[in-house]
């Protein structure tokens, strides 16, 4: 559990992050203002995967419908 004296991290909880300012949230979140080093891009694909949403499929019959 938690301590009152202890700051929660702002990447566990989205409205805290709203209470920061731009400094703040782009040094919390890792971002900067010129955006990903290609290094960085390459590390962070090989982590999250590519940045694509799946399609689902949907049903033929209730499509036409």
């Amino acid at each position: 559990m938690e301590s009152k004296t202890e700051k929660a991290n702002p990447k566990d909880d989205k409205d805290a992050l709203k209470t920061l300012s731009m400094r703040e949230l782009m040094k919390t979140l890792g971002a900067s203002a010129e955006g990903l080093t290609q290094a960085e891009a390459v590390k962070r694909q090989a982590q999250y995967g590519p940045n694509q949403i799946e399609e689902k499929k949907s049903n033929e019959y209730l499509r036409n419908l």
